[in-house]
């Protein structure tokens, strides 16, 4: 009987000195598995915010490049000849900045997320440099209609799978410009 006094009693001094150590270990592993989700919750905004942005750079690229590569009609002077052809100049050189960005996005959100928001970012970055090759070449006017009608589907693809990469819920259907009726429409 005083062998199961003195165990009992052992036990519960004992007890008094380990139970807050393994309650501050067991807090410090949950405090530390939440720490870890959150600085991995960081980074995945981050990275998403970064490719948005960069989204956003190449994109008023691509449309600067557009309006450059736009010549007026009928006979110009060779000062607005001259103006022209470095608009042209100066739209191609934030162009390749803007692409290289892109594709550094690009890279890191597909490294650090893949799936559908890393192919969407490629869709976009492969139809936009399409999209230039042709107006460089000279496209018409309804090709160029239905390239940016595209290039704006390949836009909202990039920006509802950056939302379901943040796991961003109803946050609803994004508009597309209609160029036929200069209107805004939600087709996908």
């Amino acid at each position: 009987m005083i062998d199961t006094i003195s165990n009992t009693n052992y036990f519960s001094v004992v007890w008094q000195y380990v139970g807050p150590l393994l309650g501050v270990g067991f807090g410090y592993l949950i405090s530390d598995r939440v720490w870890d989700r959150q600085k991995q919750w960081e980074m995945r905004r981050d990275v998403v915010l970064d490719s948005v942005r960069a989204l956003a750079d190449l994109e008023r690229a691509v449309t600067e490049f557009y309006t450059a590569s736009s010549v007026p009609s009928g006979n110009l002077t060779e000062e607005v000849k001259d103006f022209v052809r470095n608009r042209k100049i100066e739209a191609i050189k934030q162009s390749d900045l803007c692409r290289a960005s892109y594709q550094r996005a690009h890279t890191v959100a597909d490294v650090a997320i893949g799936g559908e928001l890393s192919r969407n970012l490629s869709g976009y970055f492969q139809f936009a440099c399409q999209f230039m090759v042709k107006v460089q070449s000279g496209m018409n006017h309804s090709d160029k209609t239905a390239a940016h009608k595209e290039l704006a589907k390949w836009h909202n693809r990039v920006i509802l799978s950056a939302r379901k990469a943040l796991r961003i819920k109803d946050a609803g259907d994004l508009p597309v410009l209609d160029y036929d009726n200069k209107s805004l429409t939600t087709d996908n």
